[in-house]
């Protein structure tokens, strides 16, 4: 029998695209879904290849805090949002709401148990965030990327790991239909930038100061590097400075062929893109962002360091010769590449988006 799903997956891309995943493998089932995104540009970005699913924009933000000038906004904010999802809920009324963490599942989440159908949050950090937390012992199931969240929340919560879900389409592109999208030689090692759906400032200023110091690399290297939309022009500028063979964007939807054509990444923590690099394969040199809730970043990455996938570098400590040091030691040894790949195996949960599914229909069974 056919069901209707709501899933609030909105805020970043580190939320949207697991939800995205756990969409298609409901969708594949027969049932109906609704994708409650933010009016963020980078959840609109992010639905470009998705127009044929239902979705619909909440103005909801993040908690800026106490002591900020936009509380009055931010509780303005969530007044709407719970009028706009309460009026939703009324026209396209869901057999069950899972939130895919962050400010956008809160609202959601309030609303269907308000109306008494099942309501599930997936967290995917080491850390749980605040909506988490608030939620844990409201909803019917807390789904855990990883076990050691399970330590953070409360022993009365149910919780089951699940793994976070990935992207159905990664693994399906060929090293070489990648690098021919790009632009790029098949035969040279790519190492990956990237710093999130929002591309990193200091990831971009890390990786230019490297660059004297991979002139030697010029025959052997190429790059991709996802810059956001800030720097784009000033990280392609220093690419053709240093003659280093780069193909530089701003935002990819299509990751699936940039994680086919990297050998070894230089990425921010948060738990998607962690969960994305092992289940790819692709060792890396993680920066967590210094400012995430709690530090979670640094937690996420500590998780890949003690698996032997991942070597983490603070963003306060980075000394670009050093840091390109670093990198090139890794991506120029077999051993070290061959390891880390052994790492991320031990790391990678299979079949996340499905166990995800699974317990959303569970939780309607009951």
């Amino acid at each position: 029998m056919s069901a209707r799903i709501a899933i609030a997956c909105g805020g970043t891309g580190g939320h949207f695209f697991p939800g995205i995943a756990v969409a298609g493998e409901l969708r594949a089932m027969g049932h109906e879904v609704m994708l409650l995104l933010s009016n963020k540009q980078v959840d609109r970005q992010a639905m470009e290849p998705y127009k044929d699913y239902l979705s619909e924009y909440l103005p909801a933000m993040g908690w800026p805090g106490l002591a900020s000038p936009k509380t009055p906004l931010f509780i303005f904010r969530l007044a709407q949002t719970r009028w706009q999802c309460g009026r939703l809920f009324k026209k396209w009324v869901p057999d069950a709401v899972l939130g895919m963490g962050g400010f956008v599942s809160a609202v959601p989440l309030m609303v269907g148990r308000r109306m008494g159908v099942p309501t599930l949050i997936h967290e995917s950090n080491t850390l749980p965030g605040k909506v988490t937390r608030a939620m844990a012992m409201r909803v019917s199931r807390v789904l855990l990327g990883f076990g050691v969240c399970a330590e953070h929340l409360p022993g009365e919560a149910r919780k089951t790991v699940t793994g976070t879900p990935v992207r159905p389409e990664l693994g399906r592109v060929s090293r070489e239909e990648a690098c021919a999208k790009f632009g790029l030689d098949p035969q040279r090692k790519t190492l990956l930038v990237m710093g999130g759906s929002q591309g990193a400032k200091a990831l971009n200023e890390a990786t230019i100061k490297s660059m004297s110091f991979w002139e030697g690399q010029s025959r052997h290297w190429q790059f991709i590097h996802l810059t956001g939309s800030d720097d784009l022009a000033l990280v392609e500028t220093n690419y053709r400075r240093a003659r280093l063979r780069a193909r530089v964007m701003d935002f990819c939807p299509d990751m699936a062929s940039v994680y086919a054509a990297s050998d070894m990444a230089i990425s921010r923590s948060g738990a998607s893109s962690i969960t994305e690099l092992v289940t790819c394969l692709i060792p890396s040199v993680l920066v967590p962002y210094p400012a995430a809730a709690e530090n979670h970043q640094h937690s996420n990455a500590c998780v890949m360091v003690e698996a032997g996938a991942a070597v983490l570098v603070e963003q306060d400590k980075i000394k670009p010769e050093l840091f390109a040091l670093q990198v090139e030691q890794i991506l120029n040894s077999t051993e070290k590449m061959s390891a880390m790949r052994k790492g991320c195996r031990s790391v990678s949960c299979q079949e996340s988006a499905c166990k995800v599914a699974a317990a959303v229909l569970e939780e309607m069974r009951k």
